[in-house]
């Protein structure tokens, strides 16, 4: 038996694929909603927020009036369901009888076992990373079924309950043996861009949200040249956009090493000759003291008259200009930087690549005597950056 939702025909119906025979649960406008699944039968869990079974030769049967995702067992005699409240499962929903939630609220239905005992669901208790459970339909046992630092993103349950597929949101394919308590990782798919990079400048760095995990082997490719990759961390990546890539549209690749012979699809950025910005990390800006010892921050506020140090990005084109990939020494942009603290010129002590980096850029500054937070923003021909500092009282 298989179900068929046509919008053409504005009908619902299970076809017998031995007999040819088509049951029509709902047509003209299919008000009652879509067939969900279908139990070996022929009884159908339909569902339009409000769940109903309709099973052959019976009226419908009500089972909750709010339900988003729904199963049912190859016997029809376990129905399970999402719905606001949670993951919930009712063993013989033709008789009656209120349903029983295995999981809170948050958690997502994935799979019902063949037999209807057990469900398979993701959930995110106390917000930590989404995970994959398995739960008795009877609520006679709960556990917990994968571990992942970065959780779970799509799961499902072999027909028999033993053997569970999981998929990371890092791209991993990892299998459980649910009786042998084993897990192994089939593979990893092609790591992927989590969030558009619009704009990018030639030898400077570029911070990518991806599906990576921390420390794993990973290429970058801009406009199929390999691009030097500084660091890999838990969903994000730095590396630097070759010097020589020309202005206008690229292309950007990430490919994880000794993958399978697959590419993930190229995304595309604009290439300017100059994109500044003050680097983040965290969501926050780098700034360090005088000295390079420590971070400024609301901890370790900046002092009246010190001169601070801000870690940018897309200042362009330096003298000396190091080869791709290769650590910076100190000297200057060519394009030159102007800055202010509230509006008031700032005194610029330097604008330049940061010594003994990979395409970063420091842009220095003295403090003012303001106590509090002032905005320092600094320019490059006619584009701005800005980002706020505390200060500590004089």
């Amino acid at each position: 038996v298989r179900k068929l939702n046509s919008r053409a025909t504005s009908r619902s119906s299970v076809i017998h694929l031995e007999t040819g025979e088509e049951r029509v649960y709902c047509s003209g406008l299919c008000s009652d909603g879509l067939i969900a699944d279908v139990a070996n039968d022929g009884t159908a869990a339909v569902f339009n927020r409000r769940l109903q079974l309709l099973s052959p030769g019976q009226d419908a049967r009500p089972i909750v009036s709010d339900a988003r995702d729904v199963q049912i067992s190859e016997d029809a005699r376990v129905v399970a369901w999402e719905a606001a409240g949670g993951v919930y499962a009712l063993s013989s929903p033709l008789s009656g009888g209120q349903g029983l939630r295995l999981g809170g609220p948050g958690s997502r239905l994935m799979t019902l076992s063949d037999d209807g005992r057990d469900v398979l669901f993701l959930w995110a208790p106390a917000s930590l990373p989404r995970q994959a459970y398995v739960a008795k339909t009877d609520g006679s046992e709960l556990r917990q079924a994968t571990f992942e630092d970065g959780g779970i993103e799509r799961a499902v349950l072999s027909g028999n309950g033993r053997i569970l597929w999981a998929l990371t949101p890092e791209g991993r394919l990892l299998k459980f043996n649910l009786v042998r308590a084993e897990r192994d990782l089939i593979s990893r798919f092609p790591p992927d861009f989590r969030q558009a990079i619009t704009l990018v400048a030639p030898g400077s760095i570029v911070n990518v949200q991806a599906t990576v995990v921390q420390g794993e082997p990973l290429r970058v490719l801009v406009n199929g040249q390999e691009a030097p990759v500084i660091q890999v961390n838990q969903g994000d990546a730095l590396f630097q956009v070759p010097w020589e890539t020309p202005e206008g549209e690229a292309t950007l690749e990430l490919i994880r090493q000794g993958d399978f012979p697959w590419r993930n699809r190229a995304a595309t950025t604009r290439v300017e000759p100059l994109h500044p910005q003050f680097f983040l990390r965290n969501g926050s800006t780098v700034i360090v003291h005088q000295d390079f010892r420590s971070l400024i921050d609301e901890r370790s506020p900046a002092r009246p008259g010190e001169v601070v140090h801000v870690y940018a990005t897309g200042l362009g084109p330096v003298i000396p200009q190091p080869r791709t990939g290769e650590m910076s020494a100190a000297g200057f942009v060519q394009q030159p930087v102007v800055c202010s603290f509230d509006g008031v010129p700032a005194q610029l002590r330097y604008a330049g690549p940061a010594p003994g980096t990979i395409g970063f850029y420091l842009v220095s500054v003295i403090v003012p005597a303001t106590p509090g937070v002032p905005s320092l923003t600094c320019s490059q021909r006619s584009l701005s950056f800005s980002t706020r500092l505390p200060v500590q009282a004089p």
